[in-house]
């Protein structure tokens, strides 16, 4: 590990400390704050529970309470769920390694509205608010910070959905044509209706994409256009409104 931890080394005698050492291993820095107090500055160490030593001019002083734990630096491997509204405030869990003592965690720039620690591979975090866009989401615990790898811990910040297109914008009046809408903000998106009947089936793309089936049964409507609807968590928010042609 790389080290770097101040230690607070309580005990008795230490008027005159020569060294501290981890293991073997010589701390980067002390202090000796008075003959019961001293603060070392750890070295690199692989990750392991070492004894921690005070040299005076008199000897070596060895404790049961002397052991130092080097952990290993934080890792995040998912998150649940992967996106949320602007506005933040969703709750997030945060999956992965070595989250014991966790003093931080950041959505991107922005620190996490607030936080809980409940195991060491797990976090509870509730998002700020951002911008749209997509931001790698960190841990940071005494050991460092997770490193960012996206395929885990990417999180979207997404603004409610909005449709711009239908491919077709045409169908019959029985149902049953396959119909892209080309839009924004469709991930997770719940449901999509057609002049509020649910459609069955829906293939979200991707946060710009939603491939569905038309509903069956528009032979009684007065109208020949009906509103296309997608809806999206958490807050079912719809997307602007558009026609279809039946």
């Amino acid at each position: 590990m790389v080290g770097g931890s101040s230690v607070a080394v309580t005990g008795a005698g230490f008027t005159g400390a020569s060294a501290v050492n981890f293991a073997s291993t010589p701390a980067t820095s002390f202090t000796v704050s008075s003959p019961t107090l001293l603060t070392a500055i750890s070295p690199p160490q692989a990750a392991s529970i070492v004894e921690v030593t005070v040299t005076t001019r008199r000897d070596e002083r060895h404790h049961p309470a002397d052991e130092f734990a080097y952990q290993a630096a934080p890792a995040v491997s998912a998150l649940s769920p992967v996106s949320g509204p602007l506005s933040g405030l969703s709750p997030v869990v945060i999956t992965g390694t070595n989250f014991t003592g966790a003093s931080a965690v950041s959505f991107g720039s922005s620190a996490a509205t607030s936080f809980t620690v409940n195991s060491s591979t797990q976090v509870t975090a509730i998002s700020p608010s951002a911008g749209a866009g997509t931001v790698e989401v960190t841990v940071t615990t005494p050991s460092g910070t997770s490193a960012t790898v996206p395929a885990d811990d990417s999180y979207t910040f997404q603004g409610p959905p909005s449709v711009t297109e239908l491919s077709p914008a045409v169908g019959p009046l029985t149902g049953g044509t396959t119909v892209t809408i080309t839009g924004t903000g469709f991930t997770g998106a719940s449901a999509v209706s057609f002049g509020g009947q649910q459609a069955t089936s829906f293939t979200v793309g991707s946060p710009t994409s939603v491939t569905v089936i038309v509903p069956a049964n528009f032979e009684d409507i007065s109208d020949s256009q009906v509103d296309v609807i997608v809806t999206t968590p958490p807050d079912e928010r719809d997307a602007r409104r558009r026609h279809v042609h039946l």
